[in-house]
């Protein structure tokens, strides 16, 4: 069963950002079982919108030391939390 996740965030600085969510999505395209991945903007607030194969693939995606790593970098960049939502398909 193939899983779609949305992030949704809201960056301090928009600009600084962008080339760290061009290196994860570069990154997350290249992962196992990853079908789909992208990043769209309005403003200063961006959703990716990804797609897995299955849920397992999305879970060892989110356990990469890659993931880790960035996460470090972007997460200083953003106003509150990521709201990120998991779709199923039916």
């Amino acid at each position: 069963m193939s899983l779609r996740v949305t992030a949704r965030i809201t960056a301090r600085d928009p600009e600084a950002l962008i080339p760290l969510l061009h290196q994860l999505t570069e990154h997350s395209r290249n992962e196992p079982g990853c079908l789909d991945y992208g990043w769209y903007r309005k403003g200063a607030v961006f959703t990716s919108v990804e797609l897995w194969q299955t849920p397992e693939a999305e879970r060892a995606h989110n356990r990469t030391a890659f993931l880790d790593d960035l996460l470090c970098r972007i997460v200083p960049l953003l106003e509150g939390r990521p709201e990120v939502t998991r779709w199923e398909n039916i």
